[in-house]
């Protein structure tokens, strides 16, 4: 089924409910789907891998348009739009700048060694 052009918007589903969503995943996922379009979407990244959308730079593939877009700024473009506060070194990812932030300024060691 070629469903290249439709995008999957999380947000949209959140807030849903099982009633609102008649067409269930019978895999693993368990997961319900409001229309027939999102449903097989859903079965072609997650149970079968296929990932639709390639970077036509370097040829790797990714499940959503949103990730094949995050892919060129962060790795072609070199975009870092996330900046600590404190050093201003710049990030990526918003994840990324909160680790840093935590580790390196805050002296969070989460991670013990119990040997």
């Amino acid at each position: 089924m070629n469903l290249n052009k439709m995008e999957v918007n999380e947000e949209a589903f959140k807030g849903h409910s099982e009633a609102n969503n008649p067409l269930k995943c019978s895999g693993k996922a368990e997961k319900s789907l409001c229309n027939k379009a999102y449903l097989a979407k859903h079965i072609d990244t997650i149970h079968e891998g296929k990932k639709q959308f390639p970077c036509e730079i370097c040829g790797k593939s990714f499940f959503l348009k949103t990730q094949l877009a995050q892919h060129i700024g962060e790795i072609h473009e070199g975009k870092k739009p996330y900046a600590c506060d404190i050093c201003d070194y710049r990030f990526s990812q918003k994840g990324s700048m909160k680790t840093h932030v935590a580790f390196v300024h805050e002296g969070k060691k989460p991670f013990k060694c119990d040997i």
